[in-house]
């Protein structure tokens, strides 16, 4: 086998075009030039003769794999086709032949979309959405510090927050944000 030939049968899963084009004309062109040098030409001679016979090579070539590239996704697209076809048909066969299988594959299907629906539409009213504030892409955190405390900001009694809420004349709306260890927000509450 020659080199070529082992290329191809050991390609798996996509055929190289222009590869399979060049080895072709390569082929062609030096059967040509053998022919050639066998009546007795000299070898120079017999390869620019063969060359000149073949004639414009890269329109030739570059017309070859443009309809290689055509045949092959042609051929792809009919692959496809079929194997979605084939798996339709035994996914059908299955789910007639075992109606308790059937009912339950539906169950679960309805059940993991409806979850699906769920969470998305929780996580969009709770982090998608805007918050209800004038510039809710630039929100400021307020604290309270106790004297002699290098930490941050401690947690804020209800009474204060709604007093701050009152007499506030620097922000447009004042929210509260619950903490957790770390000082993470848990909860958000517009007010």
């Amino acid at each position: 086998m020659s080199g070529s030939s082992w290329r191809r049968a050991l390609r798996f899963f996509r055929p190289d075009l222009k590869q399979d084009v060049d080895d072709k004309f390569g082929f062609h062109l030096e059967m040509r030039i053998r022919e050639l040098i066998d009546r007795g030409m000299a070898p120079e001679a017999a390869g620019a003769a063969a060359e000149r016979r073949f004639g414009a090579v890269g329109e030739v070539r570059t017309s070859c794999l443009q309809i290689d590239e055509r045949r092959s996704r042609r051929s792809n697209r009919r692959e496809a086709w079929t194997d979605l076809r084939q798996d339709l048909l035994v996914g059908a066969r299955v789910l007639r032949r075992g109606p308790g299988f059937t009912l339950s594959a539906i169950a679960l299907v309805a059940l993991g979309v409806s979850t699906t629906a769920t969470i998305v539409s929780a996580l969009q009213g709770i982090l998608i959405r805007p918050l209800p504030y004038a510039a809710a892409s630039e929100p400021v955190s307020v604290y309270a510090r106790r004297r002699g405390w290098s930490e941050g900001g401690i947690n804020v009694l209800y009474l204060d927050w709604a007093a701050w809420r009152e007499q506030n004349r620097t922000f447009s709306k004042l929210g509260k944000a619950a903490r957790r260890q770390g000082g993470k927000a848990a909860r958000r509450q517009g007010g």
